[in-house]
């Protein structure tokens, strides 16, 4: 134990920070290595920073442990086999615990810049892979079986850099545009710099990815309603901001096809294309939430069963059931498989104790920012365990003392 406790200082290092920020990336590899290897890792990493962790922490975490563990043999009794719950339910407990372990001991102000940093890395090597294609190179392409789809008009790349898609890219992207227009619009340069909010913005706009557009108009609304005092010119470009955003997206050839695919607008779908195909999982993802609310789905139908109950809404549209699992969109799953109960009492409590309020502008973009992209992430992600996801909830989940 007391070995362990002079591991402190690396734990609280710049480099060991960045070093668990990419640890959320591991599942983007999975079409390199087996899933399996990251799990052992992420094991690891959790029995690592046990010791660490003082019994005050766990008495303080016993309740949300008893929620899981609750939540664990309610679904077992709705039907859910042990290997669905524990692959979802308790392998992301684990991964939230380990990353919310690891900011007890890290340093607030470090982590808060390395995320910026982590963004920027990942933005400029999106960059370089859209310099690289539109230069001639062959090593452009980093990302597995995606190209035909990773195209624009044949002419632009939609970059993923070291994701496995751009919508991927876009989402860990987002954490960071939002800080940056924060400070911006604050003029506050205390974790992101003008010239990394150029560049995070310039690969966000170039992954094409309909969610990361949405997040980003979803942002300048926020951001503009949260900071009321700002002068009228603000005020104007934010509008302005809005309009060519909402006007670009809706222009775009490659995101009105992903539009039409959701059939928003009366439109037939086309599932051949995975650009076009992965849209439909909005509608049916819609059509999901409308079905549970019609038939007063209060306590879900057990984790990993999202696909029995969309069987109907894919036969309804004439397409086979696509061995769809609710892992495209999040808050679709979560209302199938966990009920409109605990999904409305999950957000009323996230909303109440986390929509930080603090006097200190910086902390209230960072904080917020978090939060913000975890709304939006979940009409993306429907994985219980992504690791980024988690990573975000455990930011949110910490007041500045406990991380200084």
């Amino acid at each position: 134990m007391h070995n362990i406790e002079k591991l402190k200082p690396v734990f609280k290092s710049p480099g060991f920070v960045l070093f668990i920020l990419f640890t959320t990336l591991l599942p983007q590899f999975t079409e390199r290595l087996p899933a399996s290897y990251f799990k052992y890792f992420y094991l690891s990493l959790f029995c690592l920073f046990i010791p660490l962790s003082s019994l005050g922490y766990w008495k303080k975490k016993l309740p949300l442990v008893l929620i899981i563990l609750s939540v664990s043999f309610l679904h077992f009794y709705l039907g859910s086999s042990v290997e669905l719950i524990a692959k979802n339910i308790l392998y992301g407990g684990m991964i939230f615990f380990l990353y919310d372990q690891f900011l007890v001991i890290a340093n607030i102000h470090v982590v808060r810049r390395l995320v910026v940093v982590f963004a920027v890395i990942l933005a400029s090597i999106g960059l370089f892979q859209e310099w690289l294609y539109l230069i001639g190179s062959d090593y452009f392409y980093m990302s597995l079986y995606k190209f035909p789809d990773f195209l624009y008009h044949r002419k632009i790349f939609r970059i993923a850099s070291l994701a496995t898609e751009p919508s991927q890219l876009a989402m860990y992207l987002l954490p960071a545009f939002y800080i940056g227009l924060g400070a911006l619009l604050t003029n506050s340069k205390r974790y992101m710099k003008t010239w990394e909010f150029i560049v995070v913005s310039l690969a966000l706009a170039l992954t094409f990815s309909v969610v990361g557009y949405l997040g980003v108009i979803l942002g300048v609304g926020y951001f503009a309603f949260v900071f009321k005092k700002l002068n009228l010119k603000v005020y104007l470009g934010l509008g302005m901001t809005l309009v060519l955003l909402i006007w670009g997206l809706l222009n775009t050839a490659i995101v009105k096809d992903k539009l039409n695919a959701t059939r928003l607008f009366g439109t037939q779908t086309k599932v051949n294309s995975s650009v076009e195909g992965s849209s439909i999982y909005a509608y049916t993802g819609a059509k999901a939430i409308q079905k549970s609310f019609e038939s007063l789905n209060l306590i879900g139908t057990g984790v990993g069963l999202y696909s029995s109950f969309v069987k109907s809404i894919w036969d309804e549209i004439g397409y086979e059931n696509r061995n769809d699992d609710g892992t495209n969109l999040g808050h679709a799953r979560v209302v199938v498989e966990f009920g409109l109960l605990i999904y409305l009492l999950f957000w009323g409590w996230i909303l109440k104790n986390f929509l930080f309020r603090s006097d200190d502008t910086s902390l209230k973009i960072f904080n917020n920012s978090f939060l913000l992209f975890i709304i939006v992430a979940l009409i993306r992600i429907g994985f219980y365990y992504h690791p980024f996801l988690l990573f975000s909830f455990a930011m949110i989940n910490k007041k500045e003392k406990s991380l200084s």
